[in-house]
């Protein structure tokens, strides 16, 4: 059973709570009131039986997302987990098209360089040909 006794954290000093907690417990309070500081320091008193949802939870156990497709809402870290998992692979995947679409036009530009070279020894070489009819060997 948790008790609170001469609490001293933030605007608590020495404050102390006769009454009994139930098993959920909410606190209400206007802005400033000690709400979070009150639940902190209960939850660091017994971690791992105690859960406080506050924005600190929110912002590692909710996502609202538009990426994953049929999903608005993902609860839950291994959740949130997987999507961010997922997300990243689809980033790698995307990276991975758009470098062999790189390679691919790079493997076109390469293999029409090569044509245009072929033709141009082949022109040369027709040229050097009917440049030069005798073919007889001549001897000094």
């Amino acid at each position: 059973m948790i008790e609170l006794n001469n609490v001293n954290t933030k605007s608590f000093h020495n404050y102390s709570f006769n009454g009994r907690f139930d098993k959920v417990n909410l606190f209400f309070g206007q802005n400033s009131s000690g709400k979070t500081a009150l639940s902190g320091w209960i939850s660091a008193l017994d971690s791992d039986h105690s859960r406080v949802f506050d924005t600190a939870y929110v912002e590692r156990e909710v996502r609202n997302t538009e990426t994953m497709r049929g999903s608005k809402i993902i609860v839950g870290k291994e959740q949130i987990d997987s999507g961010d998992k997922i997300a990243h692979c689809q980033k790698i995947i995307s990276s991975l098209e758009s470098d062999t679409s790189a390679s691919a036009e790079l493997k076109s530009a390469k293999s029409a360089l090569a044509k245009i070279m072929s033709d141009e020894i082949a022109t040369a070489k027709r040229n050097f040909q009917s440049n030069n009819p005798s073919k007889s060997k001549c001897a000094i």
